[in-house]
């Protein structure tokens, strides 16, 4: 995942494909302790997805969520589908 022209966009191989991703800058993949989180749902044949996500949180809207400094936080998430 990368940044080209002010967008996040994940580069999608072996044929070097860009996936602009509509969350913001900056942007991460989403993470629990440390590791990607990936999710699956059997019942929609969906193996693995994962979340995207960026737009950072102001400072206001992080107070109301009483965020710990510490924690990155978005306001955008985009599913990706692993097939």
């Amino acid at each position: 995942m990368t940044e080209a022209d002010g967008e996040c966009v994940l580069q999608v191989l072996p044929d070097n494909y860009l996936l602009e991703l509509d969350v913001g800058l900056p942007c991460y993949f989403q993470r629990m302790e440390g590791m990607f989180l990936i999710e699956s749902f059997p019942r929609v044949s969906v193996d693995r997805i994962f979340a995207v996500i960026g737009t950072s949180l102001n400072e206001e809207m992080r107070n109301s969520f009483g965020l710990d400094p510490g924690i990155v936080c978005a306001g955008k998430a985009q599913g990706i589908v692993i097939d």
